[in-house]
């Protein structure tokens, strides 16, 4: 279960652009410079400002299955050794496929827009990290005479690429009280660095004698790629209501052009013993390590492929909207989960003066999740600052935080 608080600070001039943390994607409230990365269809709406500049954008986050502060904290954060019995009190609520960690980073600058029209560029960092229930057991109590342990299904596991997005919206329906606009928007990818884990197998077994172990890792690897990639969004504004589609990164993913490699890692323990080391006086021939590299051809990641679905209420004429989000993830990644999150997310213009943010969420990365924004005008200025704690209502049992800021301009 993952329940995330989150706190949004904004200062910007008085005006009705509403726009809060991009922690998370809405369909339907996202204008201005956040239409572009979210739903390029809303750049045609007219609550969208004629133009908009974000300077730049940081967003970050990182979860993993087990550890929070709290955890830390008892078995780890105590100057004393920890005994056998927090030992297995801890390892008991390791899950049976162990230990996950994934991270994104996103760093962008110069995000725009201008009547219908946008750009936002992204700097993307993605990783993902799986360590064995086992292994584990085996750091934690260390070996078990005639047990073999397996240390199957571990990874390490990144990719970095730039992704240049322009987007355009067009009025299709313009009505007294009746707005529908489409919106596409085209990005062309850039890919940096990648490393795919094919396969990862290993075990160790030890008796009163020796000590025979293996790990066999292998990866592919590659330093430069290039992809396009299309978002497609539709928007339709009924009187106070508003309902929002979108589809993003429609793309077939990064192709890998440059330095594509397969890399082995093979290490072995052969018959390791305190006696067979003494007398040979090395260790050559019990621990070898082998690193065998293969060059291949041209390969494909692929990147999550998300389908937004939104309806919002506008309860006043300040640009408040109450909107209830699906998402779905359509692709299966390294890097994203297949889980749908359903998002019920409030952003309340109070006089004009202060933003209200509160979002709750069920499903997703997040689980069970709350939001909580604030915003504030202040001339022209527009600082947004988001927090976000996963997988618990409290800081300290959350097993993951995401960070976001951004500084920009509008009107």
């Amino acid at each position: 279960m993952i329940v995330f608080v989150l706190i949004t600070l904004t200062i910007f001039n008085s005006t009705n652009f509403n726009t809060g943390s991009s922690l998370f994607r809405n369909p339907v409230t996202a204008i201005g410079f956040d239409a572009v990365i979210n739903n390029p269809a809303n750049l045609g709406l007219m609550q969208s400002p004629k133009y908009s500049l974000r300077l730049l954008t940081f967003e970050g986050s990182f979860v993993n299955t087990l550890l929070n502060l709290e955890l830390y904290n008892k078995y780890f954060g105590t100057d004393s050794a920890i005994g056998n019995e927090l030992k297995r009190e801890f390892f008991s609520q390791v899950p049976e496929f162990g230990i996950q960690a994934d991270g994104d980073l996103h760093l962008g600058a110069l995000d725009f827009s201008y009547q219908k029209f946008g750009f936002a560029f992204r700097r993307v960092y993605l990783g993902a990290v799986r360590m064995p229930r086992e292994l584990i057991d085996l750091i934690l109590f260390g070996n078990e005479l005639y047990r073999t342990y397996h240390l199957n299904n571990f990874s390490f596991d990144y990719m970095i690429y730039n992704s240049f997005n322009f987007a355009f919206a067009l009025p299709v329906i313009q009505r007294k009280d009746r707005l529908g606009t489409i919106g596409i928007g085209l990005k062309f990818l850039l890919g940096e660095k990648a490393q795919i884990t094919k396969q990862a197998l290993g075990n160790f077994y030890s008796n009163e004698y020796f000590m025979d172990g293996k790990i066999d890792w292998i990866r592919t690897t590659a330093s430069g790629g290039y992809g396009l990639g299309v978002d497609l969004g539709g928007t339709y504004d009924i009187g106070r209501y508003r309902f929002g589609l979108a589809i993003l990164n429609c793309s077939p993913g990064i192709i890998w052009a440059k330095n594509l490699k397969t890399r082995q890692m093979l290490i072995m323990i052969d018959s390791f013993s305190v006696y067979r080391a003494v007398k040979t006086k090395s260790l050559d021939s019990v621990f070898k390590k082998q690193d065998t590299v293969f060059v291949i051809k041209s390969f494909r990641t692929l990147i999550p492929i998300y389908l937004t679905l939104g309806a919002g209420w506008k309860f006043d004429n300040s640009g408040s909207i109450l909107s209830l989000v699906y998402e779905q993830n359509l692709v299966t990644t390294k890097f994203s989960t297949f889980v749908p999150k359903f998002s019920l997310d409030l952003k309340w213009n109070l006089l004009q003066a202060v933003i209200i943010n509160p979002n709750i969420a069920i499903g997703g990365r997040e689980g069970i999740a709350f939001a909580l924004g604030l915003s504030k005008n202040i001339k022209r200025l527009l600082i947004s600052v988001g927090l976000e704690c996963m997988k618990s209502l409290s800081i300290t049992k959350a097993r993951g935080l995401k960070f976001g800021l951004s500084l920009g301009v509008i009107p």
